[in-house]
């Protein structure tokens, strides 16, 4: 539901940010509408990174499963390098919005900001789906290998939460072969 939400508020945006670009250099309001649509760009990014950040603790707490929580920041791959068309205000849009976010995450939730960083930092472009999908797998691994007290602490459910080493052995070879399992 949070993401069709900001699938909507994304999507009047774009229609702002299309008026906005139509609007004669000489009009009154320019300034008024450059300063409302970057605060609703803003607004959008931290929910957006906000719920990424939720998605990272519902994986670690069990909630969420390993594979799903990897294609979810495949797409967060695709929405920081490749802009959806209409979305590109500046350098406000600039990397999904990460560096407008990235200081509040470094502060708050440092496996947020340490996602967010490799994601904003690395060069996507040229790497195939595997490629990705493995480098994601690595660093998620670190993570959990890294917060064996965070997840006992979030931990609340009753089922055994699948870690990134067993969900390891379900990767297909050819996927396997960017993705380690060495800690």
């Amino acid at each position: 539901m949070r993401y069709d939400e900001l699938y909507k508020i994304k999507i009047s945006i774009v229609k702002d940010i299309s008026a906005f670009k139509k609007m004669p250099p000489t009009s009154k309001d320019i300034s008024s509408t450059k300063a409302r649509i970057e605060l609703e760009i803003e607004s959008y990014h931290r929910r957006y990174w906000g719920l990424k950040s939720d998605q990272i603790d519902y994986w670690l707490a069990g909630y969420v499963d390993p594979e799903t929580l990897i294609s979810w920041f495949m797409s967060t791959i695709d929405f920081v390098h490749d802009a959806t068309p209409g979305w590109t205000f500046g350098d406000i849009t600039k990397l999904g919005g990460w560096e407008s976010v990235r200081d509040f995450h470094e502060t708050t939730n440092h496996r947020m900001f340490e996602i967010g960083e490799e994601i904003s930092r690395i060069n996507y472009k040229n790497m195939n789906s595997k490629e990705k999908y493995g480098k994601l797998f690595n660093k998620f691994n670190v993570i959990e290998h890294d917060e064996p007290s965070l997840i006992r602490m979030l931990s609340r459910n009753t089922h055994r939460r699948l870690t990134m080493k067993l969900f390891y052995e379900r990767l297909q070879s050819s996927t396997k072969e960017y993705a380690t399992n060495d800690l």
